[in-house]
């Protein structure tokens, strides 16, 4: 379409959906397989004029939309992340959820999700669409243990069906990683997410990851492929005792731990473990 055309079609969007709440923009899918001119299945061919097309479209989509709901563009697998004003947060496509948030979050100063890691299903020979339960949930946990989000999604085909799969179609879900996701995410909900920071340097973790609020909070993951007893927990200026609670992500179970002090922690841990250590006293 036209220049002119586009807008139109911006406004007119805008003004048919932005009064519902559960809306949320995103300005393409694989925005950089559009760019032109491009070869074909060439995917590095980039033009400079259709970057800033996009950002003329997303600007007015800014303006149109008087309810200010997320502003987000997808981009294809190895293409470029772009970096517009009117975005509201930075969305990607990639399976290394922990090292892209990181590096995402520290290049553009706003909220990242991981929109697409791979699908959990059984669409044979395709790399993004055979994902198993494990590296999907695997995935999603490590998109936010670096401090981002990540959304989930599947592509079985049931019944011999390969046309309404929930990936394009919804439906039912059949997945084995959504129910540990949802318990996942429910546990995210009861902590104060949006003041907590990865924690990459000063913390030894024995190889897990950790997301912590000060000295007050910690929340550490390890995915192990056995049961290991032990993990250790060293920090600067931390309280002497936490409460400990132990999360087992797989079979989706709370064990309740008491109390333990820094150093050498002496517990079973399960194969997908997610501990949380709460100051028992205000640390200064």
């Amino acid at each position: 379409m036209s220049t002119a055309d586009d807008l139109f079609y911006i406004r007119y969007m805008a003004a048919r959906l932005s009064a519902f709440r559960n809306v949320w923009w995103c300005m393409a899918n694989e925005y950089d397989l559009l760019l032109t001119p491009i070869a074909e299945n060439d995917h590095t061919v980039k033009s400079i004029s259709n970057l800033k097309d996009w950002d003329r479209l997303g600007k007015e989509l800014r303006r149109a939309d008087s309810y200010g709901h997320l502003r987000s563009i997808h981009n294809f697998t190895v293409g470029a992340v772009p970096d517009f004003d009117w975005l509201t947060h930075t969305a990607f496509q990639n399976g290394n959820t922990y090292a892209a948030v990181l590096e995402l979050k520290a290049k553009y100063q706003r909220p990242v999700i991981a929109d697409e890691y791979g699908y959990e299903g059984n669409i044979t020979g395709s790399e993004w669409g055979d994902r198993t339960p494990e590296e999907e949930l695997e995935r999603h946990i490590r998109a936010v243990m670096a401090g981002g989000y990540a959304s989930q999604g599947e592509s079985y085909i049931v019944n011999g069906n390969n046309r309404d799969i929930f990936w394009a179609y919804g439906g039912e879900m059949v997945s084995n990683s959504a129910p540990r996701l949802r318990y996942f995410r429910e546990i995210m909900e009861g902590l104060p997410f949006s003041e907590m920071e990865p924690e990459i340097i000063m913390m030894h973790t024995s190889s897990g990851l950790c997301l912590h609020k000060g000295a007050q909070l910690f929340l550490i993951f390890y995915r192990r492929p056995e049961k290991k007893r032990g993990f250790s927990f060293l920090y600067t200026d931390t309280a002497e005792r936490y409460r400990m609670t132990l999360y087992d992500l797989w079979n989706c179970t709370e064990l309740p731990m008491g109390a333990v002090a820094e150093g050498h922690v002496d517990v079973d841990l399960p194969e997908w473990a997610l501990i949380k250590l709460e100051a028992e006293e205000p640390v200064s």
